[in-house]
């Protein structure tokens, strides 16, 4: 009668060795196929995204922006300096000044004189004696020609602005232009001077006729 085989023990049975992985394995079965696997990169939010752009629209928007507040700034700027030349045409002594360049011609209206057939020579060589017989009208017809060349060189500099300028200045030199042009071109003539009056007559806009 053949002996039955011994039974294992509980014990031997937790001793025994577990069974050998197989080596060839199942795809995607064990812990060696997870570690071997490459991450999928994280999704950019799109909050980011649209943040982004809006940062991109707000620079292309606002270099324009800039600019245009800064050429505003400068208009200001060159306004502010034009009307603080315009408050001293108001200045006692230029108010004397003009007082003065109007005093020769209250009884003589040089339009109507030119009307009556005076010759540009003869009406020339008028004011030419008038202005030269008073000393007081020469330095009045200065300093008036010293305010617009003030005023011309502002503007040239680029540090006031010529349409505030010749907005005020344009009527009255014309005005003045047309009487004392002569003196002052008799004036350039002796200097050897071509710039006597230059920013008066950078304001002239009729060019009178003598």
């Amino acid at each position: 009668m053949a002996e039955a085989e011994p039974k294992a023990t509980p014990i031997a049975q937790a001793t025994e060795a577990p069974p050998a992985i197989s080596a060839q394995e199942p795809p995607g079965s064990t812990a060696r196929s997870h570690l071997a696997r490459t991450p999928e990169p994280m999704q950019r939010p799109r909050i980011l995204t649209w943040l982004e752009g809006v940062a991109h629209i707000a620079v292309i928007l606002g270099v324009p922006l800039f600019f245009f507040q800064q050429f505003n700034m400068a208009q200001g700027l060159k306004r502010e300096r034009s009307l603080a030349i315009i408050e001293r045409f108001s200045d006692q002594d230029l108010l004397l000044a003009r007082d003065a360049v109007q005093v020769p011609w209250r009884e003589i209206s040089v339009p109507e004189l030119i009307a009556e057939g005076m010759d540009c020579e003869t009406f020339g060589d008028l004011v030419i004696d008038v202005v030269r017989s008073d000393p007081r009208l020469q330095r009045s017809v200065f300093q008036i020609v010293d305010f617009f060349d003030t005023a011309h060189v502002c503007v040239e500099a680029r540090v006031c602005d010529e349409e505030t300028l010749t907005q005020f200045s344009q009527s009255y030199a014309d005005e003045f232009y047309s009487v004392y042009r002569p003196y002052l071109d008799s004036l350039g003539r002796s200097l050897g001077a071509e710039a006597v009056a230059r920013g008066l007559r950078s304001f002239v806009q009729r060019v009178p006729n003598c």
